[in-house]
């Protein structure tokens, strides 16, 4: 399961995240210099609760979370025509 967490479809990008590769370490919303991340309520199969979008967020692809993820679980997707 990957779900997008945010899409620009006038940038062609997305935040996307590898749902079941986080390991909820918290890294990725701590790192978020908008802080558009927040701990989400639905258990992955490492029996973590993988990031989501805070409410109203706006992403702008700094890549942030995607560089400091150590599990490679966020990242962005370019020309993204979902």
């Amino acid at each position: 399961m990957c779900p997008i967490l945010y899409e620009d479809k006038e940038k062609k990008k997305a935040l996307a995240l590898q749902f079941d590769r986080c390991k909820g370490c918290g890294i990725c919303i701590e790192i978020c210099p908008r802080k558009i991340l927040t701990e989400g309520k639905e258990l992955n199969t490492k029996v973590q609760y993988p990031p989501v979008l805070v409410e109203g967020g706006v992403c702008t692809f700094c890549r942030e979370c995607e560089l400091i993820c150590p599990d490679f679980a966020l990242y962005i997707l370019e020309n993204s025509g979902t």
